[in-house]
């Protein structure tokens, strides 16, 4: 049970709360309430992330510093093409900002930002969502999408890669 205090606290916050604020509360040892899109979120309480970088090799899954993980799923016609990257090994890591992305043909080059907001995906998962490079370019954007260009044909095998948090 959060005290007095942090009820006290919260309650404050939630009565004054403006349309678009964010509000972070830590009620308990694992939890903190949040605010996203007006309404309020329990959410698993986590320390900010460090900057990290892992290199992927074919492995099925990957745990992440932050203990989510990535589960690789090899399907055909779907997810993202190795034929199409022309490597063997793709780069994991953290958003560090200005990073711009292109899951649909037809549809402009964005930042990553931008299309993270407009999915209407809580700013506690987009700080924390990992990406997928091959070089400087970012392949994929786990349980979110994959670059067009990258993407497999429905004669191809690729990875669709689901982030687990």
């Amino acid at each position: 049970m959060p005290s007095k205090k942090t009820t006290d606290e919260l309650y404050q916050q939630i009565v004054t709360i403006k349309k678009d604020a964010s509000i972070l509360i830590k009620i308990s040892e694992g939890i903190s309430v949040r605010a996203f899109q007006e309404e309020l979120w329990l959410v698993r309480y986590s320390e900010p992330l460090v900057n990290f970088e892992i290199i992927w090799r074919g492995e099925d899954k990957i745990t992440l510093p932050d203990h989510s993980q990535l589960i690789f799923h090899h399907k055909k016609g779907q997810g993202f093409s190795m034929n199409k990257l022309g490597v063997k090994v793709l780069r994991i890591q953290n958003r560090l900002g200005g990073e711009r992305f292109k899951p649909h043909e037809k549809r402009p080059t964005r930042t990553l930002k931008y299309l993270l907001q407009t999915s209407k995906i809580p700013p506690w998962e987009r700080e924390r969502v990992p990406l997928i490079f091959s070089e400087d370019s970012l392949v994929a954007v786990p349980s979110f999408g994959i670059h067009f260009e990258f993407q497999a044909r429905h004669d191809e095998y690729g990875f669709i890669v689901e982030w687990v948090r």
